[in-house]
């Protein structure tokens, strides 16, 4: 028996307040501005949300995807910019956003 991806209704503005919250704080941190606490808990809010709402989903929005596959790395990557503490809190927040994407595209169950 094949598996059958399961497909439910994603709301587009799910995906358009991730897009939102990720480019509030990514934007500022890779021009230099600095590290916005306020901005990185909302993200973070925002990917837990997606996680919750694709959970019983086998399949998410190219959108959404496309964003996703980068954001982490990206975070990261303008750590390189900032020196001692600043630098280790950056990191610290790419690999925690890294663990909220994984929760994103979780697949609860492999019948492949």
């Amino acid at each position: 028996m094949e598996h059958e991806p399961k497909a439910l209704a994603i709301a587009p503005e799910v995906v358009r307040h991730l897009f939102g919250t990720a480019m509030a704080f990514a934007v500022p941190l890779r021009a230099g501005e600095g590290f916005d606490e306020s901005a990185f808990n909302a993200l973070c809010d925002a990917l837990q949300t997606c996680a919750d709402e694709w959970a019983a989903t086998d399949v998410i929005p190219k959108t959404a995807a496309n964003l996703l596959v980068d954001l982490s790395t990206g975070i990261e990557a303008s750590s390189f910019q900032y020196q001692g503490d600043d630098n280790k809190k950056i990191l610290h927040a790419a690999d925690r956003i890294a663990f909220l994407v994984r929760e994103c595209v979780a697949v609860p169950e492999l019948n492949i």
